[in-house]
């Protein structure tokens, strides 16, 4: 059997992936601005997430950067698969979490939702970065990637707001920390496994805003 779509190279993988990564990290964030403003008309002169995406964007500059050095090294197959899977979910997820914790320097308190929003944003920006170079040989699992990665982030990321927001730091704040990992390690996991796995990311990541959504909406 052929495989799918052999004449796209390198370069036209890169392009479409980087093509999807920025319309749906820039058109959710347009989206999640427009509906947390609609939420409340009083917030419409006083809510982007501008800055929060813009926290994100040089969150992934720094773990991408940092990431690529320690790639240098020689990995085996097992290392490179551990690299994928888990430490890459800590690195990217820690680096989230950091970039949060600095973008409300001089800042007031969060209610949950906007924290939430937040959150999000900042995925957003950090996806914006860390997916666009990503490149597979498989058209499959790139095509699910470009789809998924965003919202992956974005929800990862809305975890870490709902910690950062709770008066209860750091009892809350693990818990958020350790949920982004976990759901950025298995999504991690379902993709490099390709296959039947990949389109199930979809279904993950739904759960994973479906159960961050009802938090939020508890919390206030």
């Amino acid at each position: 059997m052929q495989p799918l779509l052999p004449q796209i190279g390198t370069p036209m993988r890169l392009l479409i992936n980087t093509a999807l990564t920025a319309l749906f990290s820039l058109g959710l964030l347009a989206l999640l601005t427009g509906l947390y403003r609609s939420a409340d008309q009083r917030r419409a002169d006083r809510r982007s997430f501008a800055r929060e995406f813009l926290f994100g964007v040089l969150a992934a500059l720094v773990v991408v950067v940092t990431r690529a050095l320690l790639d240098a090294a020689a990995w085996n197959p097992l290392h490179a698969a551990l690299l994928v899977v888990s430490v890459a979910a800590v690195s990217e997820e820690s680096g989230k979490l950091a970039a949060l914790c600095l973008s409300r320097i001089g800042r007031g308190p969060l209610g949950f939702s906007e924290a939430v929003a937040a959150g999000a944003a900042l995925g957003l920006g950090f996806a914006l970065v860390e997916n666009s170079w990503y490149v597979t040989e498989q058209i499959l699992p790139l095509l699910f990637r470009g789809f998924t990665a965003v919202p992956l982030h974005a929800v990862a990321a809305g975890f870490l707001g709902w910690g950062v927001a709770s008066p209860l730091r750091p009892v809350r704040l693990l818990p958020a920390w350790l949920t982004a990992i976990l759901l950025h390690a298995t999504y991690n996991a379902m993709i490099a496994s390709g296959g039947l796995l990949a389109p199930f990311t979809v279904v993950l990541i739904g759960i994973g805003a479906a159960l961050l959504l009802a938090i939020a909406t508890a919390a206030d």
